[in-house]
């Protein structure tokens, strides 16, 4: 059975706390070249904008 685990991410001083995590994530020498990017019932490209809306 996997584990997660849900951090806060905080806004930040310019507001963008999530995208810099986003695209910290999605860096290419950290996935394989893109190899080990996917989503499940989501769609990568708005990822962020699909997050807030379910925050909310």
């Amino acid at each position: 059975m996997p584990y997660t685990k849900r951090i806060v991410i905080h806004a930040g001083q310019n507001g963008n706390g999530l995208s810099q995590c986003l695209n910290y994530i999605e860096n290419e020498e950290k996935t394989d070249h893109g190899l080990l990017k996917s989503a499940y019932n989501c769609n990568l490209r708005f990822a962020e904008q699909e997050m807030v809306a379910v925050q909310s």
